[in-house]
């Protein structure tokens, strides 16, 4: 059922949609439009001072979104039709629309700019409360939308030629002003009437809707009674120049008229009558009526007399008609003939001349009624004999009888010939300032009704119809005057308080709309700040209980606090204490209370007093730090002092709360643990981390140019001897012993430092390195003679002593360091108990400081990533059927991108205790690798060799890393190897075992490297649970040649065997070696001859077969 439902409502929320964001908007826009255009339309351009459908377009897009464009630009279109659209061609229909899309983008282009623009600047959909929203709003919709939208239109007018340059700017001007103004008055309307219930627009409806719509029905009242009455000002002026212009036309026609009587008396009153005579007569007249195209005699003569004419002396020629062509040939026989005979002006009119009038059946008609009436006659309207152009014309005849006044007829007609356009032009150009300003139309109504003037295009005429009609009768012919105004018409007699009353009036709504919605959004504003201040209140009493119930909380805490709590007053003066101080200190509240808080003071030089802290709270009011104070029994205590002020309401300093912590026993701690952490707890001698303070400060302040000073580092020869052999306890005794000699030997202004382990340091001060030697020679002299006894055991104890001077010329800290470091191992490698001083270029510190360097740059390396993994098979020898394993070798690459072998760097590293760091690169690499092969690498290979120093072998860091990546890796551990030297396993024997039984229990296996190169490798054999043995190549590659080599590798792959262990031999250089390795029996072979390293992935190409080579 509910299914059924919510189908049958989707179909009606569609159409209620469609309705409400295309139709509805649409249709009020076409509206809006049609009465702005009918109503509010003014003379003389007829357009709208203002535009309303401008509000209804924003209103729409504001409500309904921007889907609302579609059915709005539908409206603009069937607006722009009723004006544009031309159907009368292809070219023309193409034409029009390309002009209305124009228009009715520039439309949408208001609409939708406004919109954007609205919610661009104000954030959203408006809520018109804030002054300032309000008129930002109303000047977006209004002016500055219209401004751009007015001059696209306009523009795209011009281009079309529909309006010309002159007309842009007033036009764009109009189109611009009605927009706004019409937007403005509009869209706050529409926007309250259609508002949601939620918008605050909705509750001040009635309050914006009412008074604005009242204020446009007057508005509008007014402007419809004004314009009214003024138009029928412009009817009744209209109508006065129309009568007045045809009154003088009609004075012509009459003028015409009495013409005709002038020559028929002219006829009547003389006895001949030549050409002469008769262009004698007519040319006063001709210039008097310049508006006649011609005056003519035309007698009748009988078809017996045509001779006689023809011959005689007032006519020579022929009697001519026109045939079908238009051509003049001889006229055919008639009972009688009507020529003209005489016609003035003759200019303009010799083709009339001879022709015969009744072969014009509408002269002919014309002429017969004039000669049976006896009055003027005017033809219908036709084209004459003279006329070459498309012009109208009409003769009036006037019959005459006559006693053969021209000696060949007895009667005939005079006439006066009228071209239309040219008659009514030149009489309206002597009324030049009323017939420019009107439109006059001509018919001949007597048998239907023909147009007869103008008989081109009409000009335009203004869009307002005032019009003048009346008839005028003409030689029994009826004709219809039709005058209208033209558009100047209108701009001579131009009324603006039509225009005045709907402007100013719009533009006084669009203030009142503004002003209505400041008013309805103060209202709002102060609603809500009374809705706010109201809460304020409430919430200040609140806060106000809240604050009293702190006081009393605030007043038990401080009570009760296991601070000391003072108040005082801003000038120090005690005002309270409380239980806890008088606890601490021994003083009664009545024993401060009025006291200076100074009284607290103890006494001790260099020490800050309250007297001292106190101004400096005017700049600092929050202060803490610790001060020395006195109990009442003058006994002193450290406490950590807080002061903060109290601020009254207006802000003024009240008060200051002092708190106190007593702090001595952290203090005595806080002492011991300075002293500890600048001294060596064994020695008592300062220790290393205050010997380079020391020793920078010097560096920093007692380096004048030519001071001297030295630096010797000492280094114990015999210690770990001491150490291993008698223990810890002893080892501490040792230093605790060399300590004193020390002491006793140096300077009270020298520094002596223990700087870690077995090593001390000298700073000698203001002493020469030849001075410095013979105190270095001293040392080592006095510790050579000291002999140290622990538990019946005897030891002479050795020093080697590194010395290097310092004067303005060493650079710093560090290289000083390094220097003394340098010397002491060069003294160490010397033959140790022996002192070596650092000069620049000493062979051997050259040596020490290229390792140095080497320490530097594996550092970098490990830093920027530098290290390489390569891989070297190891080839079984007596199983074909055996995938072969790959040790992983360790190269450097310099920052070039060269490769550097391992025996450049790795003595460095070992000596330098960074082989770890370096162990911690590769299994971390390894792994990785591993991981990303696996597959492959399962495949191809058994097992992956992976090195490890001696250092590493009791490193448990190294080792949790190990075990981390065994139990995150998908490799199966027994894939993995680990080689360790002998000669690390037996200098590290309990570790090795550990660490060995550790990784084994996960499942990897284990070699032992350079396996026989030890004094008693086969004694610690047993010892270790390796699973390999690589047997020293420098048996290996002597096994041709030398009998002895070729034994000792024979009996390690036997007694590797008797162990179950795995022989691997090293350096097989060649076929040859490796052929007797297989006959010896060793399992695995390694070395060039059987591969090169390779980078890891090179070498995985290689084995499976994808290495293009």
């Amino acid at each position: 059922m509910s299914s059924q439902l919510t189908t049958s409502i989707r179909p009606f929320d569609r159409f209620s949609d469609l309705l409400y964001t295309h139709v509805f908007p649409g249709m009020a826009y076409l509206l809006l439009a049609y009465l702005s255009e009918g109503l509010l339309s003014i003379p003389p351009s007829d357009a709208s001072a203002v535009w309303p459908a401008a509000g209804v377009s924003i209103t729409a897009i504001l409500l309904r979104g921007y889907r609302a464009s579609f059915g709005l630009f539908v409206a603009f279109m069937i607006f722009y039709a009723s004006s544009w659209l031309d159907t009368s061609s292809v070219e023309s229909s193409l034409r029009s629309l390309t002009l209305m899309v124009l228009l009715s983008s520039a439309a949408l282009l208001e609409a939708v700019g406004a919109v954007w623009l609205v919610y661009r600047l104000l954030g959203g959909f408006p809520t018109l409360i804030d002054d300032k929203q309000i008129v930002c709003f109303l000047l977006i919709i209004g002016p500055l939308a219209s401004f751009f939208s007015s001059l696209v239109a306009n523009i795209t007018l011009l281009m079309f030629d529909a309006v010309g340059a002159e007309h842009f700017f007033v036009g764009w001007l109009t189109w611009f002003i009605g927009d706004s103004i019409g937007a403005i008055v509009v869209a706050p309307v529409l926007l309250a009437l259609f508002a949601h219930r939620q918008s605050s627009l909705y509750t001040r409806k009635m309050a914006i809707v009412l008074p604005m719509t009242g204020l446009l029905m007057v508005i509008v009242v007014l402007f419809l009674i004004t314009k009214n009455y003024e138009l029928q000002e412009r009817r009744l002026k209209f109508n006065q120049q129309a009568e007045q212009l045809h009154s003088n036309i009609e004075s012509r026609l009459e003028a015409g008229r009495e013409v005709l009587f002038s020559l028929q008396s002219l006829f009547l009153s003389s006895s001949h009558i030549n050409r002469e005579d008769f262009s004698n007569f007519t040319v006063h007249i001709l210039q008097r009526y310049p508006e006649l195209q011609a005056l003519e005699w035309t007698p009748r003569i009988a078809n017996a007399n045509r001779q006689n004419y023809e011959r005689s002396k007032n006519f020579s020629g022929r009697i001519v008609e026109k045939d079908d062509s238009g051509a003049l040939v001889i006229a055919g026989e008639r009972d009688f003939y009507y020529p003209i005979s005489y016609v003035e002006p003759f200019d303009g009119n010799k083709r009339a001349l001879g022709f015969d009038v009744a072969s014009n059946p509408i002269a002919l008609v014309a002429v017969e009624k004039a000669r049976e009436l006896g009055m003027p006659v005017a033809t219908a309207p036709f084209r004459l004999i003279q006329e070459s152009g498309a012009q109208w014309g009409v003769v009036e005849y006037l019959h005459i009888s006559h006693a053969g006044i021209d000696g060949v007829s007895e009667e005939g007609v005079v006439a006066t010939v009228y071209r239309i356009s040219d008659f009514i032009g030149a009489v309206l150009q002597e009324r030049a300032d009323q017939s420019t300003q009107m439109e006059l139309e001509l018919f001949d109504i007597t048998d239907g009704s023909l147009q007869i003037y103008p008989t081109g295009e009409s000009s335009p005429v203004a869009a307002e119809k005032l019009t003048w009609s009346q008839e005028y009768l003409m030689g029994g012919r009826v004709y219809l005057f039709k005058y209208s105004a033209k558009p100047e018409f209108l701009f001579h007699f131009s009324q603006w308080s039509s225009w005045i009353i709907l402007l100013g009036g719009m533009m006084f709504t669009a203030l009142l709309g503004g002003w209505l919605l400041s008013l309805t959004g103060s209202t709002i504003r102060i609603s809500q700040l009374v809705k706010e201040r109201t809460a304020s209140l409430q919430y200040e009493v609140e806060e106000r209980r809240r604050t009293e119930q702190e006081l009393v909380k605030v007043s038990k805490a401080v009570e009760f606090s296991p601070n000391m709590v003072l108040i005082t007053r801003p000038d120090g003066e005690i005002e309270y204490s409380s239980p806890r101080f008088t606890e601490e200190t021994g003083f009664t509240l009545d024993d401060v209370v009025g006291q200076n808080i100074n009284m607290l003071h103890f006494e001790q030089p260099g020490e800050t007093s309250y007297r001292d802290l106190w101004p400096r709270l005017v700049d600092q009011p929050d202060w803490g730090g610790i001060l020395g104070n006195r109990k009442k029994s003058n006994e002193l205590f450290w406490a950590q002092v807080n002061i903060a002020p109290i601020y009254d309401f207006m802000g003024q300093l009240t008060n200051y709360v002092v708190t106190l912590l007593d702090v001595t026993e952290n203090r005595l701690i806080s002492e011991q643990m300075s002293y500890h952490a600048s001294h060596d707890q064994l020695t008592g001698l300062i220790n290393r981390r205050e010997f380079e303070m020391r020793l920078q400060s010097m560096f920093q302040h007692q380096r004048a140019p030519g001071c001297q000073h030295a630096f010797c580092f000492l280094d114990l020869d015999q210690f770990k001897v001491v150490n291993d052999t008698c223990g810890h306890v002893a080892g501490d005794e040792l230093l605790r012993q060399i300590a004193s000699i020390l002491q006793s030997q140096v300077r009270s202004n020298d520094t002596l430092a223990r700087l870690g382990g077995d090593e001390f340091g000298i700073l000698l001060l203001n002493c020469s390195l030849e001075k410095a030697h013979e105190v270095a020679e001293s040392l080592r002299d006095a510790i050579a003679e000291f002999k140290f006894c622990w538990e019946q055991q005897s030891f002479n104890i050795g020093v080697s002593v590194g010395v290097v001077a310092i004067t303005e010329h060493s650079a710093n800290l560090t290289e000083v360091l390094k220097q003394a470091d340098s010397a002491c191992y060069t003294a160490k490698d010397a033959g140790r108990n022996r002192v070596h001083l650092y000069t620049v270029g000493n062979e051997m510190l050259a040596q020490r400081e290229g390792e140095m360097h080497w320490v530097s740059e594996i550092n970098a390396a490990l830093e920027e990533d530098r290290f390489t993994l390569y891989g070297q098979l190891i080839v079984p020898l007596q199983n074909t059927q055996l995938k072969p394993d790959v040790e992983l070798l360790l190269r450097m690459k310099d920052r070039e991108g060269n490769i550097i072998p391992p025996g450049a760097f790795l003595p460095a590293a070992e000596r330098y205790q960074l082989a770890g760091r370096i162990d911690e690169w590769v299994v971390s690499h390894a792994f990785a690798w591993l991981d990303r092969n696996f597959t492959q690498f399962s495949q191809y290979f058994g097992c992956c060799a992976i090195n490890l120093s001696g250092s590493s072998l009791g490193d448990q860091r190294i080792k949790e890393a190990i075990i981390g990546h065994l139990e995150s890796s998908t490799l199966l551990p027994y894939k993995v190897k680990f080689e360790i030297t002998e000669t690390a396993a037996i200098a590290n024997l309990l570790e090795a075992q550990r660490f060995i039984n550790a990784l084994k229990a996960y499942g990897c296996q284990f070699s032992l490297d350079d396996f026989g190169s030890g004094l008693s490798s086969f004694a610690y054999l047993k010892n270790l649970p390796v699973d390999n043995l690589k047997i020293d190549g420098m048996f290996v590659k002597g096994i041709l040649d030398d009998e002895l080599d070729q034994a000792m590798v024979k009996s390690i792959n036997d007694i590797g065997h008797v162990m179950h262990k795995t022989t691997i031999a090293e350096f097989v250089e060649n076929t040859e070696i490796c052929d007797m390795l297989r006959d010896i029996g060793v399992d695995y072979g390694q070395g060039y001859g059987l591969g090169y390293p390779e980078p890891l992935d090179k070498l995985l190409q290689q084995v499976s077969g994808e290495d293009d080579r």
